[in-house]
């Protein structure tokens, strides 16, 4: 067993450690699929286009009412969807 101490004194990480176990550590290992990260799509289609409507305080609050807890956006969209306006 031969120990490599031409790297003591310069910054590394590796002193006094074995060959087969420095291969070991820089081998990445997959531990399967890749994870998507981000906020995920809705739909198929990319939503980038804005509209703004502009309500009343008491329209506001009876639209939060009926939403019961959904983000606006997400149920003003569905509502749209399931009138078979968009």
């Amino acid at each position: 067993m031969s120990i490599d101490l031409s790297q003591i004194g310069k910054n590394t990480e590796r002193h006094l450690v074995k060959s087969s176990e420095v291969e070991k550590k820089q081998t990445p290992k997959k531990l399967g699929k890749e994870i998507k990260r981000g906020r995920p799509q809705i739909d198929e289609a990319l939503l980038n286009q804005k509209v703004t409507v502009n309500l009343t305080e008491n329209e506001k609050k009876k639209l939060e009412e009926r939403a019961n807890g959904i983000p606006l956006t997400k149920y003003i969209r569905d509502f749209l969807k399931k009138g078979k306006i968009i």
